[in-house]
């Protein structure tokens, strides 16, 4: 995603206002988008959520990165989730929810 177009983005999570360094757009398909806003929506999922929505960095375990070393290194620009990421931390002191890195 182009640096700009980033910037102007929202994390979706309710009350986030982490800076956004990163920012992750959900899967397109099921079953993982749906536990991408189960997880987002804490379980309780609007009936219309919109078809773009996204997710910094924040809310992710490190092991969810695939090249989390290389990024801070500055070899990359940006992270990259691995597959079957789920967004899983919350809160400013990083409070976790009981939802792995791979979706099962």
């Amino acid at each position: 995603m182009p640096k700009q177009q980033a910037e102007k983005s929202k994390c979706s999570v309710v009350r986030c206002i982490n800076p956004h360094h990163s920012i992750h757009h959900p899967p397109g398909s099921e079953p993982l988008r749906s536990a991408w806003l189960n997880s987002i929506f804490n379980g309780i999922v609007l009936t219309s959520v919109g078809k773009v929505f996204f997710v910094c960095a924040m809310h992710f375990r490190e092991e969810c990165f695939s090249n989390l070393h290389q990024y801070e290194g500055g070899l990359v620009k940006g992270l990259r989730l691995s597959k079957g990421s789920v967004p899983s931390v919350y809160g400013s002191d990083g409070q976790s929810k009981e939802v792995s890195c791979r979706y099962r």
